[in-house]
């Protein structure tokens, strides 16, 4: 089986060797984040945060101290901040009025964790061909159901390359495919113990567009060491939160993912994407923060430090950015006022509920952005990043060693038949080859993976025409 972590296992370092890594890299290379389409380079560029000195100038509205460009720069991080939160407190769902305090700050710790985490992570999207953009942004799409794989075969077919050449294009662009990959957890010890109908879902083999709302809902029990820090958990019945001794020092570009993770939870639960841009951003940190919490709560994991976790209540992201601080106040309403979990509206909301509401909530915004995308590389790349992200939280649940993943039938029956060169007639009904998508789906649905004899054997049996290449 592949190392699927293997593109990220930092070292230990020092906040000392941190911050010089970080300074080096920023001179080098300024605040920018590639990301690889399908036929382009993708840039996201991350703010320039608010050093200390910056943010006690500001406050005292000294001008002088920043010159003319960096203070242009500031005004302009601050008018997209109260666009975003203007949209929200005008939004016609009364729960995104009534938390928008707290999903601008879901949006801050993630653009905190970009400009953080993208010194020491690593993007390890796989670019897929430029041979394949035409077919992608035309007749086929990147998410590739049954009938799409079919499509996508005859096209490959079509270009008259070598067998495993043609293998390769295709493997490139389904590598990560969230609908030709299936992941579950060999042994959920620790979310069987915590969250038994979770521990079960996450034992089961699925397709890992199922499994991104598992992930993404556990956010506030990945950053949980933080919140404890912090002191931000309580029980639900007004008693104090056990906890085990021993915990961990938490150097701060793993609170940045740990805070990060929490964010992303209120962000997809509330349902409320304002542009293309913020869900590549918030998705891309997401998989920057669980690449580096599988190293940073190697010293201790949330669920062996907080007794009886199911029954304690997280505080919503809070904003602690100055000028999103200053957006609010300006707008005239309390903070309390704009802070609380979606499903709630409070400020306060119990891990177990967290949990139940949100996976599905997260799955169906994911897939519903993917399906508007499923022609375009912003869709591509957003579906690259959350099925890494869903591959890492579920490392995180349990521990890199107990995730295993397999391929779906569909992109099996793909592989084998590149292989060999064969693909389907285009000089037949469409209903021969819709004939064919329905066997795969079958083959899927019973566990069975299909083989080039019993491809053949279908085939000859339905008449389905093939061809070689």
């Amino acid at each position: 089986m592949p190392d699927w972590t293997a593109p990220f296992h930092r070292p230990h370092m020092t906040t000392a060797e941190f911050e010089k890594q970080k300074a080096n890299y920023v001179a080098k290379y300024g605040y920018t984040i590639t990301l690889p389409g399908l036929s382009d380079i993708i840039h996201l560029g991350a703010e320039k945060p608010l050093t200390i000195e910056e943010q006690k100038a500001w406050k005292r509205k000294d001008k002088e101290f920043f010159g003319a460009s960096r203070y242009y720069d500031i005004k302009l991080m601050k008018q997209k901040r109260k666009e975003k939160y203007l949209a929200m407190l005008g939004s016609p769902t009364p729960h995104v009025v009534r938390t928008a305090g707290s999903i601008l700050t879901s949006i801050d710790d993630a653009q905190d964790a970009l400009t953080t985490l993208h010194v020491i992570g690593r993007m390890a999207m796989h670019l897929a061909p430029r041979i394949l953009g035409k077919i992608f942004a035309g007749p086929v799409g990147w998410i590739l159901t049954a009938s799409d794989i079919l499509n996508l075969i005859m096209h490959i077919g079509r270009m008259g390359t070598m067998p495993m050449v043609s293998k390769r294009n295709k493997d490139a662009a389904t590598k990560e495919n969230p609908f030709s990959k299936k992941a579950k957890i060999k042994r959920a010890t620790r979310m069987l113990r915590t969250f038994p109908n979770k521990g079960e879902i996450i034992e089961v083999l699925q397709t890992t567009d199922q499994i991104f709302g598992v992930g993404i809902c556990l956010g506030p029990i990945v950053g949980a060491i933080q919140d404890i820090a912090f002191g931000t958990y309580r029980m639900l019945a007004g008693q104090p939160v056990k906890l085990n001794p021993g915990l961990p020092e938490i150097p701060p570009w793993t609170a940045a993912a740990q805070k990060s993770c929490k964010g992303m939870t209120l962000y997809m639960g509330a349902g409320h994407v304002t542009d293309d841009q913020e869900m590549l951003e918030m998705m891309a940190a997401s998989y920057f923060a669980q690449q580096e919490l599988l190293v940073g709560q190697d010293d201790g994991w949330a669920l062996d430090h907080i007794i009886d976790v199911q029954h304690t209540e997280v505080l919503a992201p809070y904003p602690s950015n100055v000028l999103s601080l200053e957006v609010i106040e300006e707008e005239g309403k309390p903070i309390q006022d704009v802070i609380g979990w979606p499903h709630n509206s409070r400020p306060w909301g119990a891990t177990s509920d967290i949990i139940n509401e949100y996976d599905s909530v997260a799955t169906a915004q994911l897939r519903a952005f993917m399906d508007q995308h499923k022609h375009d590389w912003m869709g591509f790349s957003v579906g690259n990043l959350a099925t890494g992200s869903a591959m890492h939280s579920m490392a995180n649940i349990e521990g890199e060693d107990v995730v295993s993943y397999d391929y779906t039938a569909q992109s099996k029956l793909a592989s084998i038949m590149l292989e060999n060169g064969l693909t389907l007639s285009q000089e037949q009904p469409a209903e021969q080859i819709q004939k064919m998508a329905v066997w795969i789906d079958q083959l899927e649905f019973e566990g069975l993976k299909p083989t080039l004899k019993s491809i053949v054997a279908f085939t000859d049996r339905e008449g389905i025409k093939l061809e070689t290449f």
